[in-house]
């Protein structure tokens, strides 16, 4: 689905919208002014920002599908039909009347991205095996010359999230346990809470979801000539989100080949993948030192027996999981309701698996 976008909007309005201003002095000695960005709030406490570029047009940085929907677990990658019903939301909490020719440009798709964010969730089955596929990923998951930063839950050993070029200005990817980021803290509970059942139906409904975001910056967008909203439609985006999956290393399978079982040395190092195989808990079954070894030489194998064997996950290669046949569909118990928005004939309708896209 369409995440997060920083895009600059055809939108006539005559008072100017921002929270202060700085000005900026060029190395020519010119100055020019810029605008700092209001929030306005959309369903369920969400926020996006907005700010005058000039009085033809405003810059929006946020989530349009959380805006409107106050929910990015599911969504659409319908850039344009999103855009158009946010604009207009947009529009009328600040209290501004676009032209007929803004709407016009709305639906064209003739307004300009900076920064996009794609994101998908891929149904790997419980979060055990979502656990599992992050800690197996941290261990064998490479990109070139990208860094690689990874980041584990509160208090326990498990992998929350990996980066691939966190602070990359051309493009970098997030995996991620959607669940744990819903469900911690007070702040989320509460939200989950006043939401109702259908929000507590949403969040756990992700217990078994993997996310996968991938954000295309603008210099990115600029050499592939995506800078315009009406290039990118939802063809283009899924090609160039896979076209990226692709280069990414994301190590062998956990379960080792035969021979490669039967060239572990030492034969500690065999019976400790062995062991480990069969659900047993190895670093209380030997030696620490041995153990360490062990652990230290199956990692080169893209093993890690100091985290629990998960079946589920470990019987296929990690990367057989993020294909789009295993792209998760829309709940049943969303449709229909102002939880999600999928355009179309300007109802909620259930789309089909191969149409589903989701959000971080």
């Amino acid at each position: 689905m369409i995440d997060y976008i920083d895009a600059v909007v055809p939108m006539k309005h005559e008072d100017v919208i921002r929270n202060g201003f700085k000005t900026i002095t060029k190395k020519d000695g010119s100055t020019s002014e810029s605008n700092y960005p209001i929030r306005i709030f959309g369903r369920n406490g969400s926020s996006i920002q907005v700010q005058s570029v000039d009085n033809e047009h405003i810059r929006i940085i946020g989530n349009l599908a959380m805006f409107i929907q106050g929910q990015n677990v599911y969504g659409t990658d319908n850039l344009l039909r999103l855009g158009c019903k946010a604009f207009a939301e947009i529009a009328e909490l600040l209290g501004v009347k676009p032209t007929k020719e803004n709407r016009r440009q709305w639906r064209a798709g003739d307004f300009q991205v900076n920064t996009l964010d794609v994101t998908y969730n891929f149904n790997l089955g419980s979060q055990p095996n979502v656990r599992n596929w992050l800690n197996q990923a941290a261990v064998s998951l490479g990109s070139g010359k990208q860094v690689i930063e990874m980041y584990r839950s509160y208090g326990t050993p498990d992998i929350e999230s990996i980066y691939l070029g966190k602070k990359s200005t051309f493009i970098s990817v997030k995996f991620y346990n959607k669940y744990l980021q819903l469900s911690r803290g007070a702040k989320n509970r509460r939200k989950i809470k006043e939401g109702g059942p259908i929000l507590k139906e949403l969040v756990d409904s992700t217990k078994g979801l993997l996310r996968c975001e991938i954000r295309f910056h603008k210099l990115y967008l600029k050499k592939y000539e995506l800078t315009m909203a009406r290039d990118l439609d939802p063809k283009i985006l899924r090609k160039h989100f896979y076209g990226k999956l692709k280069k990414i290393h994301i190590g062998p399978s956990t379960i080792l080949p035969v021979e490669d079982i039967q060239g572990l040395t030492p034969l500690s190092h065999r019976l400790a993948y062995q062991l480990w195989i069969k659900g047993g808990d190895v670093k209380h079954e030997m030696a620490e030192s041995t153990f360490l070894r062990a652990h230290k030489k199956l990692l080169t194998f893209g093993v890690d027996i100091g985290t629990p064997f998960v079946e589920g996950v470990c019987g296929s290669t990690l990367r057989s999981y993020l294909v789009r046949s295993n792209v998760a569909v829309v709940p049943d118990f969303l449709v229909g309701t102002p939880w999600y928005y999928k355009p179309g004939s300007g109802k909620n309708v259930h789309a089909n698996a191969s149409q589903q896209t989701l959000s971080s």
